[in-house]
This record gives structure tokens, sequence and C-alpha cells, in this order.
């Protein structure tokens, strides 16, 4: 397996270099699935009636929704589009549905009728769903679990921020992002960022 053309010449398989202890670390990593469903409105059929464009649910199969089309401010656009995102256990309870993910588009759009009346979702000129197969980390490096309220003055809360791949002479491969960060989002994010230049 080549890595990538650069001025770096490196090739072969890294994973055959771990150690025992980075492997089983990263073996113990799960992300949750999800589904992404997007709603498309004919704009003289449908107005957004509400001031906001996103909102957080916290319970229910629908978990996200957001006016996409207003986040995005493209008024130009032929189409109203809604996104919604599901929550983790819809994911786990459906893994197994193929497209075009028939069980979760109903169960989708039925407490979004609950939650949301005011919406005529049964009007949506076309509903595009997706199973976002790695959409958050569920267990981060060592079995961690990552935290939405984590925040810096928290501390690494065991997590390492960047794993060490492999190093030689002349390389180094770290590996970086969510699986390695105390909180599955953006400051989480920077945290590992941080970590990894610490590294190099």
């Amino acid at each position: 397996q080549i890595l990538g053309r650069s001025k770096f010449p490196l090739s072969g398989n890294f994973v055959q270099r771990l150690s025992e202890d980075t492997a089983k670390a990263l073996e113990q990593v799960q992300y949750s699935s999800r589904f992404a469903a997007a709603y498309y409105f004919e704009p003289s059929d449908f107005a957004w009636p509400h001031e906001w464009t996103a909102h957080y649910f916290t319970e229910g199969d629908v978990r996200y929704v957001a006016h996409d089309t207003g986040k995005r401010g493209a008024t130009e656009e032929t189409v109203v589009s809604i996104l919604v995102h599901s929550d983790r256990l819809l994911g786990e309870e459906l893994q197994d549905e193929t497209s075009p993910f028939e069980t979760a588009s109903k169960r989708l759009t039925s407490d979004l009728e609950r939650k949301m009346p005011e919406v005529p979702w049964g009007k949506a000129a076309e509903v595009k769903v997706h199973k976002w197969l790695y959409s958050q980390v569920y267990r981060g490096v060592g079995n961690l679990r990552p935290s939405p309220d984590w925040a810096w003055d928290a501390g690494d809360r065991g997590f390492p921020g960047c794993v060490e791949l492999f190093r030689s002479p002349s390389a180094l491969g770290l590996l970086a992002g969510d699986a390695t960060a105390p909180a599955s989002n953006f400051e989480g994010c920077v945290f590992s960022a941080h970590r990894a230049a610490e590294a190099v």
C-alpha cells in the first residue's frame, strides 16, 4: 500500500508496524451511525415558518433539523431544503437497512410530523435519505467516551490527542482527530491538532 506520492517516499503497510498497545487502543474505537435526510420543497408550496435555521431535539428519532437553504443564505436556489439527522439509536436499530432506507424515512417523517406539524412534510417534492455510517465517535482510543461538554480547562481526560503510528529517521506517522480527542466536536479537533503539533 502506497501512502501517497510526495518528496518523502513512503510505502508499505504501517498497520503491521503498530505496537501491540497502539493496535489494541485503535481497535476499541467505535463510531455511531445515524441517518441524514434531505427534504426538498417547491418554494410555491412552502415557506420556512421559523426565525431559527437549526434546532436540536433531546428525544425521539430526529435530533437535528436545519433550514439548510436559509442557513447557507442560498436565496437564489430553486428549491427549499431541510436537513435532518437521526439519533444514534435509530442508526443502530436500522444498521442493516439498505437503500432507499424506507423504514428510516418513515420513522424520521413520523417524528418530524409530531415535533413540527407546522411543516408540510408530506408535501416534500423529494426526500433523500443517506446512511451516515461514521457520524461521530462513540468510543475513542482506549475505549474512552468523548464528552460533548468538554472544555479546555477540563484536562485531557486520558485522551492523547494524537497517536504515533510509526517513526523512522526520516518520517513520523501520527493519527489525529476525533477518535483521539476528549470531545467529538470542533474544540476536540483543535485539541488534537495542538497535540499533533507538539508531537512533531
